[in-house]
């Protein structure tokens, strides 16, 4: 089943909600999602709050972020876009797994 969180060349967007799908979905364990290159390609990547809306949204128990703090991707500081994601987990903010670069992490 495609994801309504994909556009046709394969970046991560957000432009929905996918609570319709969850019937069909198995257990999400975690969600591996782009949190980089929002600014200003706000239309094309999903910002780090958006990204954790939409693990949320599919109920992931963990979020493994990508495409971000390797170089300067785009306008935002290389290190905002793992920052702002850490912010909005809040209190929730161990699910937010693999946060340095060459991290492992593995699912208990």
């Amino acid at each position: 089943m495609p994801s309504p969180y994909f556009q046709r060349d394969g970046v991560t967007l957000y432009h929905g909600d996918c609570r319709e799908i969850l019937p069909s979905l198995p257990k999400v364990d975690l969600a591996v999602l782009g949190i980089g290159a929002y600014d200003p390609w706000i239309a094309s990547h999903a910002n780090p709050e958006q990204a954790l809306a939409m693990a949320d949204q599919v109920s992931a128990e963990f979020v493994m972020p990508m495409h971000h703090s390797t170089f300067k991707l785009s306008r935002e500081p290389v290190g905002e876009p793992m920052e702002r994601i850490v912010t909005a987990a809040g209190r929730n903010e161990g699910r937010i797994v693999a946060r340095e670069i060459g991290a492992s992490w593995a699912l208990n």
